[in-house]
């Protein structure tokens, strides 16, 4: 991917984006972090992201497994560790219910 001299990283924005009129959101990286569950640990990166009206807006990203991402957005980086910390759990124990056989 490629990087601006700032090291943000270029979004996309819009479904009717032309390769012509490229136009271009960036996210920082201002936080990274990790949740622990059980005996694993999930990396969380925190962004900012300046929308086309000057206003800040964050995401998370959660790597649940390679390939596998939970991608949160709020007002507040705060709003968006208590989530995190309340949604980890929820997923990673749905996913391991879900998998189990199902008794007939």
């Amino acid at each position: 991917m490629r990087r601006s001299r700032e090291g943000r990283i270029p979004q996309m924005m819009g479904p009717d984006v032309t390769d012509e009129g490229r136009d271009y959101m960036f996210r920082t990286l201002v936080k990274t972090d990790a949740i622990g569950l059980d005996d694993r640990t999930f990396a969380v990166r925190y962004f900012e992201l300046r929308t086309m009206r000057g206003d800040r807006r964050y995401s998370a990203e959660i790597v649940i497994a390679p390939g596998d991402r939970i991608i949160l957005d709020d007002d507040s980086v705060s709003n968006l560790e208590a989530r995190a910390n309340c949604l980890v759990p929820a997923t990673v124990y749905s996913r391991a219910l879900a998998a189990r056989p199902t008794a007939a």
